[in-house]
């Protein structure tokens, strides 16, 4: 990547954080890596490259300014979904209890006897001072609502376990479902034409 290309990168962060701070201005967009936000522009400009090369049978391609208000579209789309996520969600309590769950999956996977420790102690926690003659002693199974994520997140045999991963689910469902708010300004005030031509060499024009 060029300097060009470089300086707009740079510019559109700046651009998109300084519009981030007036709903979040808890935030804080100081970044570690550098290196890491160019390649995620550079790889959001590859697939809108990708998606518009699938498209070399439409008429559409063959009109003035097409291929650029796609591209540029499809990055702005693309990439605020992707810093949305990586720079404000993952600054967020929510986000936090997520990844404390995830390390307790984790942990589990490894650890059995410790399962079965706590197992053992859920079942006495459950009845304990419990006067019902018949209790649930099961943790319902959540789905989660995206196909490709839900073949992966099977019921589990354990309670301990299903509970965590409940609570990874609900993190998931409440995060697709939810709208995340564009603050991503016009891709082309800092990516002209020719930064994407000269920088992208799997770009072709029709």
């Amino acid at each position: 990547m060029n300097t060009e290309f470089e300086h707009g990168v740079f510019e559109l962060f700046r651009q998109w954080t300084k519009a981030a701070l007036i709903k979040f201005p808890e935030c804080n967009f100081e970044i570690v890596d550098e290196t890491i936000l160019i390649d995620e522009v550079k790889d959001s400009f590859e697939k809108a490259i990708e998606a518009l090369q699938l498209k070399e049978d439409n008429i559409n391609r063959k009109h003035f300014g097409y291929d650029y208000a796609f591209l540029t579209s499809y990055v702005k789309s693309n990439l605020n979904i992707q810093w949305h996520h990586n720079y404000i969600e993952k600054q967020t309590q929510e986000y936090k209890k997520y990844v404390v769950f995830k390390a307790m999956e984790q942990f589990f996977r490894v650890d059995t006897l410790t399962v079965e420790r706590l197992t053992k102690l859920y079942y006495h926690i459950l009845y304990s001072d419990v006067n019902l003659m018949n209790i649930e002693e099961q943790v319902k199974h959540k789905t989660i609502i995206s196909e490709e994520v839900e073949q992966i997140n099977q019921p589990k045999d354990n309670p301990i376990l299903q509970m965590i991963n409940n609570e990874i689910t609900d993190y998931m469902n409440d995060y697709l479902t939810t709208d995340k708010l564009n603050f991503m300004p016009d891709i082309r005030s800092c990516f002209p034409y020719s930064s994407i031509t000269n920088n992208f060499k799997n770009y072709h024009e029709l």
